[in-house]
C-alpha cells in the first residue's frame, strides 16, 4: 500500500494544507538550493556535463541553467539538461541542505526537476511549487526513513536513491497528474535507482543528484502520457524496498504524512564538505581562535586528536586528498584547515590549499579515533603543543545542526558569497530577493529567467572605452495571443523589419515563436517575438528610440494587439554580436 498511499496524499496536498512552519522552511530550502546551483555552476563537473550533453543530446530550450553567466547558448536547455546540469552543480561543492536523520540533501533532485520543468510549462505559481517541493520532499524522506541506515551502510548514496522518486512525486504534483499516474511515476523512478559511496571524491558524486533530478521528471512525463509501471513499486516483493533495504516494516513512515513534516528538520550546511565533520571542523575553528587570543602561535601545534562517530572515517577517511574535490572528504583535511585559517570556506577546499604545504604537514599531525558513542552531531577534538600545553572542545551540537542553526542572516550570507562569485553582486541581490518572495510569484519561471537572474552575458559600458569597440543591442520582447496573430502576423513581421532601413540600425535580428497548431494547450501561450537590434554606440540607440518608425511599431501601431512588452538594452564588444541569436531563441522558447 505504500505506493499507493504516498500518491493519494501527494496528490490531494494543497497550499492550505501547509503550516507558516512547513512553508517557512520550503523556501529556506529553495534558495539555499539556488545558492548552491549558481554557485557550484563554475566547477568542473557542471561544465564537463554541460557540454557533453547539449552537443548530444539537447532539445529546444525552454529552461534555465543556473549560474550560466558566461556563456550565451548555456543560458537554456531543455528542461531534462537543464535539470540535470543543475543538479550537478547544486551538490558539487557539497555546500546542500541535510535532513540530518537520513543523511539525505533532499532539495537538489526534488528543487532542480521542478525548476525546469517551471519554466517549461509556465505559468506555475509560487504557491504550486512550493507545494509540489514539499509533497518531493516529504516523499524522499519518508523513504530515506524506511530505510536508514541499512539501505546507507551498504553503499547506496541515499540522496539520489531516495531523489528521483522525490522529484518524479514533485513533477507529478506540478503537473496535476492523478493518483493512479503517480503510482506509475513513482515506480518509473524507482526502477531509475542511482548512485553508490564509491564515487565520493569525484565528479560522479554530483553526477548522482543531477541524474536522480532528471530521472524523476521523465518518469512523471513518461506517467502523464500513459506509460505504465507497477502500481506497487515500492512495497511489492521485488520492489524498490525490499531491494535496496533489509528493513522489516519499511513502509510504517508512511503513515505520517502530513502529521510530521520532514522538510522542517531540514539543516543548512555552514561548511563546504561532508556533514560528518562538521563538528570536527567547528570545534577546530574554536581552538584556532582560542589558540590566538592566549598568545599561542598554529605553528607549534604538535599533534592533534579527534574522537568521532565511526561514520566519519567511513565517509571522509581520505588521509592524502590530491585535490579540493578530495579534501571535502578528508577529516584530515578539514581539520587542519579550520586550525590553520579559522574558516572553511569553498576557497579553502580547492585545489591549490589542498597541495599547500603548509595544510599538508598540519593534516598529517590529525589523528582519528572512532566511537560509537559519540553521536554524529558530537565530535571531541585536542589540540596539543609543543611546550607540552593542550586545549581541547567537545563540540555537543555542531553549528548548522537542528539544535544549533544558521540564521536567517547567516543563510543569506552563504548565499550572497556563492552567487557573487557566479553573476555578480547585482544579480545576486535580484536572485536572492526573488527566491525567497518565491511564495507570492504569479509565474516563477518569467519571474527568475527575466527580472532576477539575467543569465546572458553582458559586457556593460566602461567610459574609458571608446565607443567604436563596442555595440549597443536593443531588445523588445513581445507576447501576442494567438488568435490575434493569427490574422496580423504578416503584417507585424514586415512592419519590424521596415525598422531595419534606419540609418541608426548597424543591424538587426528577428525571432518568431509560435505555438503548435495542433496542440491547444501550446497554441493558448501566444506568440513570442524577440527583435534585436545593434546600434554603433548610446546616441545611435537614442536616435533610434526616438524615430518616428520605432514609436509606429513597437508601440501606437501595436496598442491594439499586443499582450505584454518587454524592454531592455546593453552594450556588448562586437565581436560577441553573433552570439545575439542565441539569446533571442532561449527567449522567445522559454522565457517571455
Amino acid at each position: 500500500m505504500a505506493t499507493l498511499q504516498l500518491a493519494t496524499w501527494a496528490t490531494n496536498l494543497t497550499y492550505a494544507n501547509l503550516t507558516t512552519g512547513v512553508v517557512d522552511a520550503a523556501v529556506k530550502s529553495l534558495y539555499n538550493w539556488a545558492g548552491c546551483a549558481i554557485g557550484g555552476y563554475i566547477q568542473d563537473a557542471p561544465q564537463i556535463a554541460q557540454n557533453t550533453t547539449l552537443a548530444a543530446f539537447s532539445g529546444p530550450p525552454t529552461s534555465s541553467i543556473l549560474g550560466a553567466n558566461d556563456s550565451i547558448s548555456a543560458g537554456y536547455a531543455d528542461a531534462q539538461t537543464a535539470a540535470l546540469i543543475n543538479g550537478i552543480a547544486s551538490h558539487v561543492d557539497d555546500y546542500d541542505d541535510t535532513h540530518l536523520e537520513t543523511i539525505i540533501h533532499p532539495a537538489g533532485p526534488v528543487a532542480s526537476a521542478l525548476f525546469a520543468v517551471a519554466e517549461w510549462k509556465a505559468p506555475v505559481s509560487g504557491q504550486d511549487f512550493i507545494t509540489a517541493f514539499v509533497a518531493g520532499v516529504e516523499a524522499e524522506c519518508k523513504l530515506g526513513l524506511s530505510v536508514y541506515p541499512e539501505h546507507y551502510n551498504v553503499g547506496w548514496h541515499i540522496t539520489s536513491t531516495t531523489g528521483s522518486i522525490g522529484a518524479a512525486v514533485a513533477v507529478s504534483r506540478l503537473l496535476g497528474s492523478d493518483t493512479t499516474t503517480m503510482q506509475n511515476a513513482i515506480g518509473i523512478a524507482a526502477t531509475q535507482v542511482v548512485g553508490m559511496q564509491e564515487y565520493f571524491g569525484s565528479d560522479t558524486k554530483s553526477f548522482h543528484v543531477g541524474r536522480a533530478a532528471q530521472s524523476g521528471m521523465l518518469a512523471a512525463l513518461l506517467a502523464k502520457n500513459n506509460y505504465t509501471s507497477s502500481l506497487q513499486g515500492l512495497e511489492a516483493k521485488f520492489g524498490w524496498l525490499h531491494v535496496v533495504s533489509t528493513r522489516e516494516n519499511a513502509t510504517a513512515y508512511f503513515d505520517q504524512l502530513g502529521e510530521i513534516w520532514e522538510v522542517e528538520k531540514n539543516t543548512f550546511k555552514p561548511f563546504p564538505c561532508g556533514i560528518v565533520m562538521h563538528p570536527s571542523i567547528d570545534g577546530a575553528i574554536q581552538l584556532h581562535n582560542q589558540t590566538l587570543q592566549e598568545g599561542k602561535a598554529i605553528t607549534d601545534i604538535e599533534s592533534v586528536q579527534l574522537r568521532v562517530n565511526p561514520q566519519v572515517l567511513i565517509l571522509t577517511g581520505k588521509t592524502d586528498p590530491q585535490t579540493g574535490l578530495e579534501g571535502k572528504f578528508s577529516i584530515y583535511h578539514a581539520t587542519a584547515v579550520g586550525l590553520l585559517y579559522g574558516e572553511a570556506t569553498p576557497k579553502e577546499f580547492t585545489d591549490a590549499v589542498v597541495k599547500n604545504q603548509t595544510v599538508a604537514e598540519l593534516r598529517k599531525k590529525v589523528n582519528v579515533t572512532t566511537d560509537a558513542s559519540v553521536d554524529n552531531a558530537q565530535g571531541y577534538i585536542t589540540v596539543n603543543f609543543s611546550d607540552g600545553t593542550k586545549l581541547d572542545k567537545h563540540i555537543v551540537n555542531a553549528i548548522g545542526s537542528q539544535e544549533n542553526p544558521l540564521t536567517v542572516e547567516d543563510l543569506k550570507k552563504k548565499f550572497m558569497d556563492q552567487v557573487t562569485i557566479a553573476i555578480g553582486e547585482d544579480r545576486a541581490v535580484k536572485a536572492y530577493d526573488a527566491f525567497t518572495n518565491i511564495g507570492n510569484l504569479t509565474d516563477v519561471g518569467h519571474s527568475f529567467s527575466l527580472q532576477s537572474l539575467f543569465i546572458w552575458r553582458t559586457k556593460f559600458a566602461v567610459s574609458t572605452l571608446r565607443p567604436f569597440n563596442m555595440t549597443v543591442v536593443h531588445i523588445v520582447l513581445f507576447k501576442f495571443r494567438s488568435d490575434v496573430m493569427d490574422e496580423h502576423k504578416t503584417t507585424f513581421v514586415r512592419e519590424l523589419k521596415t525598422l531595419k532601413t534606419l540609418p541608426c540600425v548597424k543591424a538587426q535580428r528577428l525571432v518568431v515563436g509560435g505555438p503548435s497548431i495542433t496542440d491547444p494547450i501550446e497554441r493558448s501561450k501566444g506568440y513570442h517575438f524577440a527583435l534585436l537590434s545593434f546600434h554603433e554606440d548610446r546616441k545611435a540607440l537614442e536616435e533610434y528610440q526616438a524615430s518616428a518608425e520605432h514609436h509606429r511599431v513597437t508601440s501606437t501601431h501595436l496598442w491594439p494587439f499586443k499582450e505584454d512588452v518587454t524592454r531592455f538594452d546593453f552594450e556588448v564588444e562586437e565581436e560577441d554580436e553573433h552570439m545575439w541569436d542565441f539569446v533571442a531563441k532561449g527567449i522567445v522558447n522559454g522565457a517571455v
